[in-house]
């Protein structure tokens, strides 16, 4: 059995620099696919909860590779995740700041996504938008 994949990132590719597309011609296109039993994934850094918000009821039927690929989602139901403990997450996280301060790190759960209290507010308005 052969699976038709159509895969495409979020920033700069699907979505424009206001984090929009036209919602009519992916409707179309959507239904295209649909027609040859060809599948649309998104596949994005971003958490498959904000591709959900961003693309609406559009993720109907669509595969959700988000989360920089630690989760698959379906339809609402998670298909695939990939998690590490809370330890080694702290961990990576101290040992990330003391390579470099001023980054922004970001920490995902199944349910948020949390940054530094350190974060300025531009920053975490940044992220939030991502």
């Amino acid at each position: 059995m052969d699976i038709k994949l159509v895969v495409t990132d979020m920033d700069g590719t699907f979505l424009d620099e206001n984090s929009e597309f036209d919602r009519e011609a992916f409707g179309i296109l959507k239904e295209n696919l649909d027609s040859h039993n060809i599948r649309f994934v998104f596949c994005t850094g971003k958490q498959c909860e904000r591709v959900e918000n961003i693309v609406g009821d559009l993720t109907k039927d669509t595969f959700i590779i988000g989360d920089s690929a630690t989760r698959i989602k379906y339809n609402g139901e998670f298909l695939y995740t990939a998690t590490i403990q809370n330890e080694l997450g702290l961990n990576i996280i101290d040992a990330l700041t003391k390579i470099d301060p001023e980054q922004t790190i970001i920490a995902c759960t199944e349910d948020v996504a949390y940054v530094l209290d350190t974060v300025s507010e531009e920053e975490r308005k940044f992220v939030h938008g991502s």
